[in-house]
């Protein structure tokens, strides 16, 4: 089994205070961990045991608040993935939730964590769908965002990122907004030429110039990452 933990530093990282993450999880299991342990100890298993994220915020989540936090979690990789997130008001001292996040159509949501918030019930996500089944090459597909208008009690798909990715994968999304109309992503690249440890990786850039709803490819910041 995985233990979740949580670091905090308030000296601008010279040290930090290092606890057990102050979250539920379900069945009280490692928080994204089920690609690395066996299937008993997966949250994936307690989810098929009935011991599901809670389905909605209740009365909303306020994004604006000035110590406002959310964090996206998972399962695993592939077809069947599900996905979660929670919130704090408090600078992650506590958080609420697991809330539970849609499929969105999608095979699977392997979320991490990445949002642009936008007012008090706005917040864009932005998250990968799987392509299939995990290890047949389908995990890790495509970027796409989904947006909030009622302070998380409902996400709905908003627009694809990233084009086609074949065998390879285009994940784990970082984004900024550059004005009201503007997004810019930048996203981590795997072609699918090679083994897993020596096909190509790269980061690409995607824009959009309204507010999400539909984006071009930007370019190649980083045209090695590395194996």
């Amino acid at each position: 089994p995985f233990v979740t933990m949580q670091a905090r530093s308030l000296d601008g990282g010279a040290t930090w205070q290092v606890r057990e993450a102050p979250f539920d999880t379900p069945g009280g299991r490692a928080l994204s961990a089920d690609e690395h342990v066996v299937d008993e100890l997966s949250a994936a298993r307690a989810l098929q045991e009935g011991r599901p994220a809670r389905p909605r915020p209740g009365p909303g989540v306020d994004f604006s608040h000035p110590d406002f936090g959310l964090m996206c979690a998972r399962t695993g990789l592939g077809a069947g993935t599900r996905a979660w997130f929670y919130s704090s008001t408090d600078r992650c001292r506590t958080w609420q939730g697991p809330w539970a996040l849609p499929d969105f159509g999608q095979p699977g949501i392997e979320a991490r964590t990445d949002y642009i918030v936008d007012g008090p019930d706005t917040c864009t996500l932005f998250l990968t769908a799987a392509k299939g089944p995990s290890g047949s090459g389908g995990e890790g597909g495509q970027v796409f965002c989904a947006r909030t208008l009622d302070g998380g009690k409902s996400f709905a798909y908003l627009s694809r990122v990233t084009g086609e990715v074949g065998a390879g994968f285009a994940i784990m999304p970082s984004s900024v907004r550059l004005s009201p109309s503007t997004l810019v992503t930048t996203v981590r690249c795997r072609g699918e030429q090679g083994t897993f440890e020596s096909a190509p990786c790269w980061i690409d850039a995607y824009r959009s110039e309204d507010d999400g709803r539909t984006w071009r490819y930007l370019g190649r910041p980083v045209p090695d990452t590395g194996r």
